[in-house]
């Protein structure tokens, strides 16, 4: 399978994709924490079958048809948050095949859409997550208020109900304790940054999510330039950090020295270590090492393989892949 991430993008050295997500109410219902199973999965069909007409091959589950490991795997591939399969009944995933595109419908609010592409590509998505949007609402008729925008169940979202993320690969800024100092600076300015594996996921990829923290009171595209310009100051800071770092690269030749002669390898290790090569690997081989990042994770392994819910075999059928895919 074809995921998004296993993509070329552009400055993917540093940028690992790049995120849009939309949260959005119906004009005509309450807020889903106000609602029933019942009215929740009429409002859900009634969503899904507007974004059908607009985005192709899409499919549908609720929270209770989703298999646990399943979500598990979805979560390690950044498609769901690790607390979307445990909100009251009605909620539902609406998901297409590579997951450049998932809804959560009913969960907080009744539709977050999330559009996602590899590298540094934000203007790009948010120019057709804005269409998609527009045409939704046409067919459905989004909560506004000419003063506080649209309308969320969390007031935190109001205005334009966006938040924009970059996911950024950050390995040398982290390992240098340069991301304390770098995050509290960020928070100042309205700007959220940390670290992908604190939603939910163990290890240490070195991977942090920027994204906006303010949605009143400035345009979308305003607070995408503000972005982006923060990150491309970030993502100087990295590569200058990586370039003539000599415990940096030792450390790198470290973890193809571990994956070349170890016989098990944790996923735990393999993050890591995984994250450091990918700092060594040319730009048109990084969609290989993001792949192997995701698809080395417990629930994605036992997804393909059920026998590898055995951690004693997951460790050492990790070992021969990352062997397979780096070291040949």
């Amino acid at each position: 399978m074809k995921y998004w991430y296993s993509q070329p993008g552009d400055g993917n050295d540093v940028f690992f994709g790049s995120e849009i997500r939309l949260t959005r109410n119906l004009s005509e219902f309450p807020f889903p924490c106000r609602l029933g199973t019942a009215a929740k999965t009429t409002i859900n069909r009634v969503i899904y079958r507007a974004l059908s007409e607009i985005i192709p091959e899409l499919n549908y589950c609720t929270t209770e048809e989703l298999p646990p490991v399943n979500a598990v795997a979805l979560c390690e591939r950044l498609a769901i948050s690790a607390d979307f399969t445990s909100v009251p009944g009605g909620a539902a995933l609406v998901i297409n095949s590579d997951e450049s595109f998932t809804a959560r419908l009913c969960y907080a609010d009744h539709l977050r859409m999330y559009f996602r592409s590899p590298g540094c590509s934000l203007s790009e998505i948010f120019q057709n997550a804005d269409l998609t949007d527009d045409r939704l609402n046409s067919i459905l008729g989004f909560a506004f208020d000419k003063n506080l925008g649209f309308l969320t169940e969390n007031p935190a979202n109001l205005g334009t109900g966006m938040r924009a993320s970059y996911i950024m690969h950050l390995p040398c800024i982290s390992i240098t304790d340069k991301t304390a100092r770098l995050t509290a600076n960020l928070e100042k300015l309205g700007i959220i940054l940390r670290p992908i594996d604190g939603e939910g996921m163990d290890g240490s990829s070195y991977l942090y999510r920027l994204s906006n923290r303010i949605t009143m009171g400035i345009d979308e595209k305003s607070a995408i330039s503000n972005l982006e310009s923060l990150a491309m100051q970030i993502a100087t800071l990295e590569r200058s950090c990586r370039e003539g770092n000599d415990e940096f690269r030792r450390q790198i030749d470290d973890a193809y020295e571990y994956f070349n002669t170890a016989e098990t390898v944790s996923y735990e290790d393999a993050a890591e270590r995984l994250a450091l090569i990918r700092c060594d690997t040319p730009s048109d081989k990084i969609p290989v090492i993001n792949s192997l990042m995701l698809s080395t994770k417990p629930a994605n392994m036992i997804c393909i393989d059920t026998n590898l819910a055995d951690k004693l075999l997951r460790d050492r059928t990790r070992a021969q892949i990352i062997k397979d895919n780096i070291l040949h």
